[in-house]
């Protein structure tokens, strides 16, 4: 009987012991893990963010080709202000993805291309459609693309896109966005 007493007050022990261990474990962990990481955003040394400090900038254009044109030259809108964009100065934009969504008549193929002071004395990114869907019934095809560039536009400038095709017939609807950012400068980047 004595060891039976014995036995019963261990797995009692063990249960308390348990218990109190259920209940402050997490708060020492928590205590010891606040102790351990301390972060400190200073000047000095700042704390990186995940935007990584860079000013995204997101322009668009969006038309449609009547029946008749072959193409037409726009300049880039801004996606916040819906205003053409201009590069701000001590600034420089840098595009690093263009997309292209095209909706022609059937057997057109449109073509889309950049220029980066919007003169359009000469094409900096010719971007090329990808054919990825053909609907008979409604007579439309639709193009589409999405390309990594590295094109560059001076303080004061805009970027314009050109967007043709190769037939005049029918209404072709389309949207060309460019993504990219704001450099600066000023502060060594020498524009």
């Amino acid at each position: 009987m004595n060891s039976a007493k014995r036995y019963l007050l261990i797995a009692l022990s063990f249960a308390i012991c348990m218990t109190v261990f259920a209940t402050f474990a997490p708060r020492i962990a928590h205590a010891v893990t606040a102790t351990l990481v301390q972060v400190a955003n200073t000047s000095t040394s700042p704390v990186p963010v995940a935007a990584d400090g860079r000013n995204v900038v997101r322009l668009y254009s969006s038309h449609s080709l009547s029946p008749g044109s072959n193409g037409e030259a726009s300049v880039f809108d801004d996606f916040l202000t819906s205003a053409p964009f201009t590069v701000t100065a001590g600034k420089r934009l840098v595009i690093e993805t263009v997309i292209m969504l095209a909706y022609p008549p059937s057997g057109q193929k449109p073509q889309v291309l950049l220029d980066d002071n919007a003169g359009f004395g000469g094409v900096n990114v010719a971007i090329p459609g990808v054919l990825v869907s053909n609907d008979p019934s409604s007579g439309t095809d639709i193009y589409q693309n999405s390309i990594a560039v590295r094109d560059y536009v001076e303080p004061g400038n805009q970027i314009a896109v050109f967007v043709g095709r190769n037939s005049s017939a029918g209404t072709m609807a389309y949207t060309i966005q460019a993504v990219g950012h704001l450099v600066d400068c000023t502060n060594g980047g020498g524009c």
